[in-house]
């Protein structure tokens, strides 16, 4: 295969991963952490700050994955072009929130019930495992 067939290939596919990997954030950590606010006694507000407009980007990357993935051997130096006036919008918006997520973030880590509730939703459904240290 050609050298240039595999950048193009690359960036397919890495677009695909990243397109994935935020779907997968939105679907395992925001949404049930907003069904679960009156549980973890957060407001709501403090969680659409920390995560910000990321239902816009990932919006975005799904958006585009798509279109590389069907234009993967014509088009996808196009679909970046087209994309990038929106890209501009949403990442500067995304950058923006930085200071007000990462104060919402430090405010929910103050409560217990959050820090406790998370952990243990990571452990349960994540597979994440947690050896003790001694």
């Amino acid at each position: 295969m050609p050298l240039h067939e595999l950048v193009l290939a690359e960036l397919v596919s890495t677009e695909l991963k990243y397109s994935s990997a935020l779907t997968t954030c939105l679907e395992r950590f925001a949404a049930p952490l907003q069904a679960q606010c009156a549980t973890l006694q957060i407001h709501p507000l403090l969680l659409k700050h920390i995560f910000g407009n990321l239902e816009d980007v990932a919006t975005l990357h799904r958006d585009l994955a798509a279109q590389m993935a069907q234009k993967a051997d014509t088009g996808i130096l196009d679909c970046l072009g087209s994309a990038l006036p929106h890209m501009e919008s949403v990442y500067v918006s995304f950058i923006n929130n930085y200071s007000v997520s990462s104060k919402a973030l430090s405010v929910v880590n103050a409560i217990p019930s959050f820090t406790v509730s998370v952990f243990a939703y990571a452990i349960s459904n994540l597979g994440f495992h947690v050896t003790p240290l001694r």
